[in-house]
């Protein structure tokens, strides 16, 4: 087995480097079952805080309302281009 390349997150010094992020949390941006976007919180200050009996509640919430707000952006986007 191969190592694998580093890439993207891999190489940022934050979450690599000294004095890093304690905790991490990334949730998948899903608008009618495809993927928009990537929701990445990081808190530097504690370990574990992105729990699931923490986040849970809000979490579904958060990452679909900022789901529809990428949709919703990106279809005025795509309106204001077609306007032109």
């Amino acid at each position: 087995m191969t190592p694998r390349s580093r890439t993207g997150f891999s190489e940022d010094g934050t979450t690599c480097g000294k004095g890093g992020s304690r905790s991490v949390l990334c949730l998948p941006l899903v608008r009618q079952a495809k993927l928009v976007g990537v929701l990445y919180l990081e808190n530097n200050l504690a370990p574990r805080v992105f729990t699931s009996s923490r986040f849970a509640p809000l979490g579904n919430c958060l990452a679909s309302q900022a789901a529809i707000s990428l949709d919703n952006a990106t279809l005025y986007a795509d309106l204001a281009e077609f306007k032109c």
